[in-house]
């Protein structure tokens, strides 16, 4: 049982559940009102980045539609100094986040643009009427159906390559919130970073595997540091 202020429920999927079903039950631009408000508020105050979100001042919660697609809707918060900010109910319920997950989150936005080019690149070369074969499960998959793996050496390996060449640890990493309506940390040391850029450019390789595989696969331990 997942107790929340007064509310109860069987676990986090069928809280997932009731915020979306709240989400889509206002208009746009609606503020929350009753047992939705105060829900939402208990579920607010799960989320990783609280602090950051509501700023210690009193505030409300509202829906509005997704900037990136004005077909789904958002929570907002709006504090009582009229600033916002959008959060992730999703992710205040998940919400486990450690230091060195952040740092993590950091190092893959930065090799984005390695495993976008591998990934053109890829396909150019090898794919057939639009298909290539998973390289797990033999089966003809398209783009849209593919996931980059880090492959054999996984990206966590490549994050202790990392840390015992630059012999940091978490807590010794600046990280700062780029602010308001947004989910990105930033590094403070670029230096530290492009390291890591430069040391995943030389020793990552992947393989091209069907996204369903991919997301279901049993995850194993995270390096933490």
């Amino acid at each position: 049982m997942l107790k929340l202020g007064k509310f109860e429920f069987k676990n986090k999927t069928e809280l997932k559940e009731k915020c979306k079903t709240i989400l889509y039950k206002y208009q746009k631009n609606s503020e929350l009102k009753g047992n939705d408000l105060l829900l939402l508020k208990e579920v607010l105050s799960l989320h990783e980045n609280y602090e950051l979100k509501t700023k210690g001042l009193s505030y409300t919660i509202y829906v509005r539609p997704c900037p990136i697609n004005p077909k789904n809707n958002q929570f907002y918060v709006v504090r009582e100094d009229g600033s916002d900010t959008d959060f992730s109910y999703v992710k205040a319920i998940s919400s486990n986040t450690t230091k060195s997950s952040r740092i993590k989150k950091i190092l893959r936005d930065s090799i984005n643009l390695q495993t976008i080019i591998y990934k053109e690149k890829y396909f150019k070369e090898n794919a057939v009427n639009g298909y290539v074969i998973c390289e797990e499960t033999g089966l003809k998959i398209k783009k849209n159906e593919s996931h980059l793996d880090h492959y054999p050496t996984q990206f966590d390996e490549i994050v202790k390559m990392w840390v015992d060449a630059n012999s940091v640890k978490s807590e010794d990493i600046d990280i700062y919130y780029l602010g308001d309506n947004t989910t990105c940390w930033k590094m403070e040391n670029q230096e530290l970073l492009q390291k890591f850029i430069k040391l995943h450019e030389e020793v990552a390789t992947y393989r091209v595997v069907l996204n369903k595989v991919n997301l279901q696969r049993s995850k194993s331990a995270k390096f933490e540091f």
